[in-house]
């Protein structure tokens, strides 16, 4: 099967408060998005990353940046900056694509493995950790009930589907006038398509603030994830 990526990487960085839009800050002397870039390059993979105009001539001065990567304009939403990504890569007959979101640099090469051997045997499939802290609703500064945590699970990136599935989704999603999905399998599962998961990886954080770098540079030092 023909392998594709979309590599999130349109995003400005308002949380996070940088002079830099936080995939291109250094950690470990390395821009953030840099660390997923060589990941997938180890593949056997058409690449596609999502940029913000403004920000192309630093996207192509990354260490690993190689002219064979496909490049597309970041749209004013994350579900738009993907659908970019899908349509970049729609003309060169992926099969199966992994949706993977730049400020996460410390997957493994093990999760990728994982989530491509999945849809072997279905459509969809995105890594998932439990939750292992007490989880309640609260309204109004109040606690309103506690959550059953043994049900309860975080999703991480990256995602992977079959591609003309998730690329179907995202074209209805546009015909219903949707743009504010904060994750593709969100989008499918309104198809009636089943999600499966895969173990995620508790190294595999996205980067939203600076105490999330402080983190990240930490599991640098240590050797995992990279």
């Amino acid at each position: 099967m023909k392998r594709g990526v979309v590599l999130l990487a349109g995003g400005i960085g308002s949380r996070f408060q940088g002079q830099k839009p936080k995939q291109f800050l250094p950690l470990a002397g390395r821009p953030v998005l840099d660390y997923s870039l060589a990941r997938f390059l180890d593949e056997d993979t058409l690449v596609c990353v999502v940029c913000h105009p403004d920000w192309k001539e630093e996207l192509f001065s990354l260490p690993h940046w190689d002219e064979q990567i496909l490049v597309a304009d970041g749209g004013k939403t994350r579900q738009e900056s993907v659908y970019q990504g899908l349509l970049c890569l729609e003309a060169h007959h992926i099969d199966v694509v992994a949706i993977h979101d730049g400020a996460r640099p410390l997957f493994s090469r093990t999760l990728l493995e994982r989530g491509w051997k999945k849809l072997v045997e279905t459509q969809a499939a995105v890594p998932v950790l439990p939750m292992t802290q007490t989880l309640a609703s609260v309204k109004e500064g109040v606690v309103h009930h506690y959550l059953d945590r043994s049900s309860i699970v975080t999703i991480q990136t990256p995602q992977f589907f079959r591609f003309q599935e998730i690329w179907q989704a995202h074209r209805r999603a546009r015909e219903r006038g949707e743009r504010e999905a904060t994750d593709d399998s969100q989008l499918l599962q309104k198809e009636g398509i089943s999600v499966d998961t895969i173990q995620g990886e508790p190294w595999n954080i996205k980067i939203t603030t600076p105490e999330d770098m402080i983190l990240a540079e930490a599991y640098v030092k240590q050797g995992v994830g990279i």
